[in-house]
């Protein structure tokens, strides 16, 4: 099976931000882009640590994103 991708809306308070993202159904957390966090002004409260597929410590930082489905009402 091929990667799938999805169109979806990321808000945060009265900021949000259309993009495309990367569907990972086995994933146990949500990674987004330095610079899309910082458009939506996120706050951080903590970092975590994660080993990659190829068992290399990765450090992230946890903040709270609405992820909601990217379909304009005309598409529903």
């Amino acid at each position: 099976m091929g990667r799938i991708y999805k169109a979806v809306k990321l808000s945060s308070g009265k900021k949000s931000e259309m993009t495309v993202a990367f569907v990972d159904t086995g994933a146990d957390e949500t990674v987004i882009s330095r610079r899309i966090a910082k458009r939506l002004d996120l706050k951080q409260y903590g970092e975590y640590e994660a080993l990659s597929a190829a068992k290399e410590k990765i450090t992230g930082k946890l903040a709270t994103v609405t992820i909601s489905d990217g379909k304009i009402a005309d598409e529903l």
